[in-house]
């Protein structure tokens, strides 16, 4: 079976939310994943200063100005890196997302989390999640996207209203869109 067949069948079976949402996908067919993104603690930062801001412009400078840094590839390096320049001239930068990344790097400090693959492992518990969620500046889209998950956005929230499912909740919003992913058989954060 092809993966054009398996669509096709998948959408004829039923009109499950996450099919009418693979079907509003498949109509409009964007190519929506970031390629360029930064490894080490350009997710980090990413994840701390992002919400409210553009990508490209504001985090993507500062997370390429940390990358210049070959010490900081180790949450324990970055640190080490904050504390020596500071976070506001490290990231010029100024203001409540500070105090959240370094709560974030702490966390990950205290947890012995030292890289990206770590992180990854560690966020595959639901408690370690749900222990990110507990800094301030940190909900359920910034953990969904620091654990390479689907994060929930307004774009995606507006995205399953278009296809015509009303959703109630951040959660709800989150399993539609896993589900849809899952029937087109590619990663969540791809979609």
């Amino acid at each position: 079976m092809t993966i054009h067949d398996f669509k096709h069948s998948a959408l004829q079976n039923s009109d499950s939310s996450a099919r009418l949402v693979l079907r509003f996908c498949l109509a409009i067919v964007a190519s929506c994943s970031r390629t360029d993104k930064l490894r080490a603690h350009g997710r980090d930062i990413d994840g701390a200063l992002q919400a409210g801001v553009t990508w490209k412009n504001t985090v993507r400078p500062r997370a390429e100005r940390v990358a210049q840094y070959p010490n900081a590839k180790t949450t324990s390096g970055f640190s080490r890196l904050l504390d020596e320049l500071g976070a506001e001239s490290l990231l010029n930068w100024h203001g409540r997302k500070l105090r959240t990344l370094r709560a974030l790097v702490d966390v990950l400090l205290e947890q012995n989390v030292e890289t990206e693959d770590q992180l990854l492992t560690w966020l595959e518990q639901p408690a370690n999640r749900e222990r990110l969620r507990q800094i301030k500046g940190i909900k359920n889209k910034t953990a969904d996207y620091l654990a390479q998950d689907i994060a929930i956005d307004r774009h995606l929230s507006n995205f399953v209203a278009e296809a015509g499912v009303p959703t109630n909740s951040y959660g709800e919003a989150h399993q539609i869109i896993r589900d849809a992913a899952e029937l087109l058989g590619i990663e969540t954060a791809t979609l």
